[in-house]
């Protein structure tokens, strides 16, 4: 369950620890302030509260889908900080660059050691413009994503791409993954936030 919003003083010290750790787990420091507790109330941010209180300890998958500057990665970023300020066991991916480990054959065992064990891992910025349908790529994905359900690690995906794109791009089998009992597709509404007041933080 989320806790209640801590004392400046004590979300002090966690922010103190936090950034401090977040580099470990593969988060750029652009989002490393970004809180669950946070007193904007994007509707990204919302439906992340929800994930965390109702499906997060059953190891399910949460796919924010819509454009950009609604909030995805803030509310992704938020989660994982939440789970891992006491724990190890968390993992920020920015796609591209997970794409391109896994094509790369001296750091493929590597990345896929930590997208198929660790309890919570963040795929930020899912484009399937990385994937051929049936190539060697998407059958990566495809095993880390079959592996992640069967092992029920929980899981965040954030994507630009709307769910008929995703149905449209991605084989058969990942999207059933994530739009069926494991996983759950939210397109999050709204307009950009960027460039509106603290909006840099809801990116």
């Amino acid at each position: 369950m989320i806790e209640a919003v801590p004392s400046e003083e004590i979300q002090q010290q966690y922010d103190r620890h936090w950034h401090h750790r977040a580099r470990t787990l593969g988060i750029p420091d652009r989002r490393v302030w970004a809180s669950i507790h946070s007193s904007q109330n994007t509707p990204a941010l919302a439906r992340m509260r929800r994930f965390l209180q109702h499906e997060f300890e059953d190891g399910r998958c949460l796919s924010l889908l819509g454009p950009t500057g609604v909030g995805k990665s803030y509310a992704a970023v938020a989660a994982l900080r939440w789970y891992a300020e006491d724990t190890s066991r968390g993992w920020f991916y920015y796609f591209p660059k997970l794409c391109a480990e896994l094509m790369d054959q001296d750091r493929r065992e590597h990345a896929l050691g930590l997208v198929t064990t660790w309890s919570l891992v963040v795929f930020d910025d899912f484009g399937v413009e990385y994937l051929k349908s049936g190539g060697f790529l998407d059958a990566l994905i495809d095993e880390i994503i079959w592996t992640r359900e069967g092992n029920t690690l929980a899981t965040i995906i954030t994507t630009n791409l709307t769910e008929e794109q995703l149905r449209d791009r991605l084989s058969d089998r990942i999207v059933d993954r994530l739009a069926g009992d494991w996983g759950s597709l939210y397109a999050v509404p709204g307009k950009s936030l960027r460039g509106q007041g603290r909006a840099k933080e809801e990116r």
